[in-house]
């Protein structure tokens, strides 16, 4: 009983973890092309077609976190099952596990949005 509290919250504090470091990332991403955004905003880019592009962008973050995260897994479960003590993971928990890295990446660059949103695109051209 007590392993699997300690086995759950190790488990859970790591996803809390890459959950902030997977926004981190995203927000820095659209902090170092703040720019480029205000000029794509003066030049008449909407806000529904500004959102779209970083939508896109954290999709596609996410989707190669997936895979590289898939592939990890697969190859240490595969070099440290023996067949002694196997190693069994669900389909349905890479499949869970994806989803709700997809979903976190997606509502992370909604932070930045924010940020783009508010800025004066005079006033970033200007600097």
């Amino acid at each position: 009983m007590r392993w699997n509290l300690a086995y759950r919250t190790l488990f859970h504090d790591r996803g809390k973890l890459i959950a902030g470091s997977v926004g981190q990332t995203l927000y820095a991403m659209v902090l170092d092309r703040i720019n480029a955004y205000a000029t794509l905003r003066a030049i008449g880019l909407s806000e529904r077609e500004l959102l779209s592009i970083l939508a896109f962008q954290s999709a596609l973050v996410a989707s190669i976190g997936i895979a590289i995260g898939a592939v990890i897994t697969v190859t240490l479960k595969t070099l440290l099952s023996t067949p002694r003590a196997t190693i069994e993971i669900p389909l349905m928990l890479y499949v869970g596990c994806g989803v709700l890295m997809f979903a976190i990446c997606l509502l992370a660059a909604g932070l930045p949005c924010l940020r783009v949103r508010r800025i004066d695109p005079h006033t970033a051209l200007q600097s």
